[in-house]
């Protein structure tokens, strides 16, 4: 028996330590990739990995501060910019479960004068499906040139402005309904927006240095934001980032542990109760694209709805990822990009918080591929060659694949003897030759073309390679 007892803990001993080793390998690839980042595609900003409640990885990259070479490290604090939606949320049904609110409940019963007032719900403005513009497309909002804006003047402001669709026909994304509802959060609770946040969110989840960002305050360790241009990299300057503007829409700053603090305080019941949690991480995209089918069979309608918006909840949005079932929130504002996932069923968290401009996913998707078993390509600078146009035709013509989950199609062309890559609704993009057959995105994006010959000659294959992640693309007549 004792025997046994012995055996049983060495092996339990040689999981531990197989484990441990796993996390430590897995973590220097990951340190390798985002400095190589830092290095190869100026990121700059903090990361937090972590698997079965055990960070993998937690450090900064880059600089808080060009002009006193400040360098970031894992408790910089960051905006999050829209990743501030899911804490208006998360409130919001917190005021539900204390019966203070209903998600029925009318915009008339907390605002007068406003179009549809009486069809509006709590519901519509969680979703974005409640038809109301985004006061950020508003000329009378980008003409507003004081720096102090009242809540009470948003607010007249809102009741002029136009509706994209009816209520509860669509999504489209607005931050006016977001904005609204921090002012029913303020009327309910009987306090301040941050007060509550405080008190009720970021206390109990222990996120000591999370709260509400203000350009009057002496904030201790918090990162400049910082633009590309074509004379070099540019202090960010957020015109619209001003008092009374953000509010419940984007205003929160954080660091990378604290996300990752409130991540697991969402895990269990300490914030939202399971009945509450349930509501916020339903996919409620799919039920109005029905309802909109349902009512125009014949798609008469400008457009069907934008598959985009069926995996939205209440402040974020549900998926899969390389199969595996995602919630995650991002957040922009100039200077400032912010991205977080939760793999629910893996007990995965990323969080990355940047203060450049790389893109939202272009980070955060790699690590997660990493953590998932997925080999990456580590970036590297690129080295140009003689362009020779005579190759360009043979990889010109139209090619499909797939990201992750998502199907592509991309156009490959060529104009005034170089080799472009067309894609519906965005710019065209030069691709620039590092090989005879190796192309590299000449807008400083971590992608790249790699075509493939047969024993002819001919292409008909490539690699699409986004981030480090490779993809088989095929071309098609």
């Amino acid at each position: 028996m004792r025997n046994n007892t012995i055996l049983i803990s060495i092996i339990i001993l040689f999981s531990f330590a197989d484990k441990a080793a796993g996390q430590k390998d897995i973590a220097e690839r990951i340190d390798r990739y985002i400095q190589a980042k830092a290095d190869y595609y100026n990121f700059s900003g903090a990361v937090l990995v972590s698997r079965n409640d055990s960070i993998i990885l937690q450090k900064g990259y880059g600089l808080a501060d060009r002009e006193w070479n400040v360098a970031n490290t894992a408790d910089t604090k960051f905006r999050i910019a829209s990743n501030t939606k899911q804490f208006t949320a998360i409130a919001i049904l917190q005021l539900k479960e204390q019966g203070k609110l209903g998600l029925d409940d009318k915009l008339s019963k907390y605002f007068s004068g406003f179009p549809y007032g009486d069809t509006v719900t709590i519901h519509m403005l969680l979703t974005h499906s409640s038809g109301i513009q985004d006061y950020y497309e508003l000329e009378s909002f980008r003409n507003i040139q004081p720096l102090f804006i009242s809540k009470d003047s948003m607010v007249a402001m809102m009741k002029r402005q136009l509706f994209y669709f009816l209520p509860g026909k669509d999504i489209g994304y607005s931050n006016t309904g977001y904005f609204l509802l921090g002012l029913i959060i303020e009327n309910c609770a009987g306090m301040s927006y941050e007060k509550y946040l405080t008190d009720h969110i970021f206390k109990v989840a222990g996120m000591k240095n999370t709260g509400i960002d203000r350009y009057d305050t002496i904030l201790q360790k918090r990162a400049k934001g910082y633009l590309s241009s074509p004379d070099g990299t540019v202090n960010a300057f957020d015109e619209n980032y001003r008092p009374g503007t953000l509010f419940a829409v984007g205003s929160i700053y954080s660091t990378v542990d604290d996300m990752y603090r409130f991540e697991r305080a969402l895990d269990g019941n300490s914030i939202l109760s399971e009945a509450s949690k349930k509501k916020m991480f339903t996919q409620y995209g799919y039920a109005i694209a029905e309802e909109k089918k349902k009512e125009d069979p014949a798609n008469t309608f400008p457009q069907e709805m934008d598959p985009y918006w069926f995996h939205e909840g209440y402040g974020v949005q549900i998926d899969t990822f390389l199969t595996h079932k995602r919630y995650y929130t991002r957040g922009y504002t100039q200077g400032f990009k912010s991205t977080v996932y939760r793999f629910v069923d893996d007990k995965v968290c990323i969080v990355v918080l940047q203060n450049n401009e790389e893109g939202p996913d272009a980070v955060a998707e790699p690590l997660s591929a990493m953590v998932f078993g997925t080999d990456m390509q580590m970036p590297y600078k690129h080295v140009p060659i003689k362009p020779d146009p005579g190759l360009f035709n043979k990889y010109a013509g139209t090619w499909v694949g797939k990201i992750y989950e998502y199907d592509l199609t991309f156009k490959i062309f060529t104009r005034d003897g170089k080799l472009y890559r067309g894609y519906e609704g965005h710019p065209d993009i030069e691709l620039i030759p590092e090989s005879g057959n190796k192309f590299f995105y000449s807008d400083g994006q971590d992608k790249q073309f790699e075509f493939i010959s047969n024993d002819k000659g001919e292409v008909s294959q490539a690699w699409f390679i986004s981030s480090g992640a490779r993809f088989q693309w095929k071309r098609i007549n």
